[in-house]
């Protein structure tokens, strides 16, 4: 009797987590901001499944990452999130694509205009969310055996610092030349290995000092779709990388949707 209690326990463990990971797996957008006096039923990081009605209410404004790109719902009015995408503009495959790929390195390098550590500067920033932010520090996600960024966010100006580990040890003196948001992670100093805390500290009277875990992450299972993509960095942690995700494609271009559908 107590072995069939068991084998049922069992059983019904395993179909709540089947319900929760097909639940996961069918999630078609996610939120990313919302204002308004919805605002609390919609919190950032929500995740909508596929077919699921949003009903605002005047003056609320929601976010909405779908699987290429961002839309903004505007109360008061009811949307239906339905499987329809009728725009690509390819830029959710650019950002997430794996800076390991000697080839997609220069195509980033291109499109981006970054620094090489001891190489000449340009403006912008690389077309990627594979970046460490140095003004929020943070879950650094990465996809293992790939390059990333040391990212600041506003590139007028010089800026300077070291990069290093909390316990001493190696330090690289890390330096952005005036309009220039991004230089190369030192990786052949100071290797991204998952788990890792790094700790950067500025130049100047302030100090100020900032702190980076990475999380390796298996390139396999990084998806090329927007939402998906989004879902993986806030599962791992990755606030700032989500973040940035939402606001690249937002400037893309994706459009938004206003009234009742």
């Amino acid at each position: 009797m107590r072995r069939l209690v068991r084998l049922m326990w069992s059983s019904a463990a395993a179909g709540a987590l089947l319900v929760v990971s097909n639940a996961g797996a069918h999630a078609q957008s996610i939120v990313v901001r919302s204002t308004g006096p919805s605002a609390p039923s919609h919190p950032k990081g929500q995740r909508l499944p596929q077919g699921a009605t949003v009903t605002l209410r005047a003056g609320d404004v929601v976010t909405i990452l779908d699987k290429v790109g961002t839309r903004v719902l505007r109360g008061p009015g009811t949307f239906r999130l339905d499987a329809a995408v009728v725009r690509d503009n390819g830029l959710a495959v650019r950002l997430s694509r794996s800076l390991g790929d000697p080839a997609a390195l220069r195509t980033t390098l291109r499109a981006g205009a970054v620094r090489g550590m001891g190489g000449s500067a340009a403006a912008a920033s690389p077309d990627t969310i594979w970046l460490a932010d140095v003004d929020a520090g943070g879950n650094v996600c990465v996809p293992k055996g790939s390059a990333a960024y040391l990212w600041r966010g506003n590139a007028t100006g010089t800026r300077g610092g070291s990069l290093g580990t909390p316990n001493g040890g190696v330090k690289v003196s890390v330096q952005w030349p005036t309009q220039t948001s991004s230089v190369v992670w030192p990786g052949r100093a100071l290797p991204l290995a998952d788990g890792s805390i790094y700790r950067f500290i500025a130049d100047g009277p302030s100090t100020k000092v900032v702190e980076f875990k990475i999380v390796t992450i298996d390139p396999a299972i990084i998806p090329a779709e927007a939402a998906g993509l989004g879902m993986l960095l806030l599962d791992r942690g990755c606030t700032t990388q989500f973040d940035r995700l939402a606001s690249s494609l937002q400037r893309g271009g994706a459009p938004g949707s206003k009234g009742g559908n």
